[in-house]
């Protein structure tokens, strides 16, 4: 494990070769910043993008964490909007706010934007970080870690559909159940949509969009897909949200939005798509571009997320502390997971920036097999899942000596189940068994695919290794 000394922080780093945590010094916050311990982090789809070398904007080396939640440690002389000791999100934009779009409300789309943990000398997966006071959001104190951690990514849906004009009482349709799909479903639900049609290649993406209000979940593989969309909605889509953007989605989008409606790419595309652009011109369709959010984006997704527009059960499927990043990331592009986090223990409020308590480095270790097994259980028994053929989870299968699970999946997911020692100082990680599950994820890490691994198949979603894997992002 790397040790960063009594005045040094870990950090996540992304490279060629992979992704690793490196050691150093703890950044000083200047004038008008904010030095922030981080808490949670989640892995964006853009995050697994880049690790792979196919962000359009994001090259590598790259240090990660955009979708951040925060305690502040200490602010700059100039800072009176936040204090030492509140609970914070970041809005991860850093526009110049001196150019055209600035002065006119658009600072998403700022001339000189930079973006904290994409390209950005600072990332958001690191122990502690510093970043501009105006940047920071409060949170509510109604809101845990994991539903803190979705303001970020619940924003951008918020403001793609406000681009599109809202969608009440409109026929909505939308491309790809991922992490942005479904907060995309959460958002023109709480709008009030009139009809909702979701398309996944994966039957358990399928499921869960059926579990959080979709009409109807199309198999995103089949031949006619714009047909079997519009045959649900019983018309043409008012509004495609297309949150895979390649070629193949971006095509059936426009179909479904012929005539007349708006075709909203939300995705990251990896490379430029062509468009049938007669049909475009002659039947008004509407093509719209959507660019991460604007402060009131976050002010409503604050408010759907304490008014419980949002179930984070559903969308937070597994925790691995800050160290186990590129088990994250592998987690996060395995397409069993939705959303997953990195989380970094509190320090005592006494703690100086780079000192950490013994129960900091330890506390995770010692998570015993009665709580091992009574959570397995609590969350079978609630969720609906079994476990062995009686009902019961085995404590033998939760490995008595410090096994973790981290279980913010359903049962029936894969699930990283890491155990930690601590002896003379020196870390042991080795993955153990979640409950029934009759297999083990080894500690891998993520390396970029070469262009000759790459391909998509026909429903738009990639395919990597006979897999096929999520690629909504922001």
């Amino acid at each position: 494990m790397v040790d960063p000394g009594t005045n040094g922080i870990r950090r996540v780093v992304v490279r060629e070769d992979g992704i690793s945590i490196e050691a150093v010094d703890v950044p000083k916050p200047a004038p008008a910043e904010a030095l922030v311990h981080m808490t949670a982090a989640g892995v964006c789809g853009s995050d697994v993008h880049a690790a792979r070398g196919r962000h359009p904007f994001v090259p590598l080396p790259y240090l990660p964490g955009h979708e951040i939640v925060g305690v502040v440690r200490e602010v700059g002389a100039e800072v009176h909007s936040i204090r030492p000791g509140q609970r914070v999100v970041v809005e991860p934009t850093l526009p110049c706010w001196t150019c055209k779009m600035c002065t006119t409300g658009r600072e998403n789309l700022c001339e000189n934007l930079q973006f904290f943990g994409c390209g950005y000398p600072q990332g958001g997966m690191a122990e502690l970080f510093s970043i501009s006071a105006d940047r920071l959001h409060p949170v509510p104190d109604e809101l845990d870690e994991r539903s803190a951690a979705l303001i970020e990514p619940l924003s951008t849906p918020i403001h793609a559909a406000r681009l599109a004009g809202g969608v009440k009482g409109k026929t909505v349709a939308i491309l790809g159940a991922g992490t942005i799909g479904l907060l995309m479903l959460a958002v023109v639900r709480h709008q009030k949509a009139a009809r909702v049609v979701i398309t996944d290649v994966l039957a358990d993406k399928r499921d869960r969009a059926l579990r959080l209000g979709a009409d109807v979940a199309i198999d995103a593989s089949v031949a006619d897909l714009s047909g079997e969309v519009r045959a649900a909605l019983g018309q043409s889509a008012d509004v495609v949200f297309d949150c895979v953007a390649v070629q193949p989605t971006v095509t059936a989008a426009i179909a479904m939005a012929d005539k007349g409606g708006t075709v909203v790419v939300v995705g990251v595309p990896a490379a430029g798509v062509t468009v049938p652009l007669p049909v475009i011109q002659d039947h008004q369709i509407r093509i719209q571009g959507t660019a991460t959010y604007l402060p009131v984006d976050f002010e409503d997704s604050i408010s759907m997320l304490v008014t419980g527009s949002v179930n984070p059960d559903e969308i937070v499927t597994a925790q691995l502390p800050l160290v186990d990043a590129s088990a994250a990331f592998e987690l996060a592009s395995s397409g069993h997971h939705v959303k997953v986090l990195l989380t970094n223990s509190t320090p005592p409020a006494d703690a100086g920036p780079g000192q950490r308590s013994r129960g900091d480095q330890s506390e995770r270790g010692r998570v015993g097999v009665d709580r091992a097994v009574a959570v397995l259980r609590r969350r079978s028994q609630a969720r609906g899942y079994g476990s062995d053929s009686g009902g019961r989870v085995r404590a033998a299968d939760a490995h008595a000596g410090g096994c973790r699970p981290e279980l913010q999946a359903p049962l029936d997911r894969p699930v990283l189940v890491q155990t930690e020692q601590h002896a003379g100082g020196e870390r042991v990680a080795r993955t153990c068994r979640a409950a029934h599950l009759g297999m083990r994820y080894p500690h891998r890490t993520l390396a970029p695919r070469s262009a000759a691994r790459r391909g998509s198949d026909a429903s738009g979603s990639e395919m990597h290794d006979g897999k096929c894997r999520d690629t909504d992002g922001h």
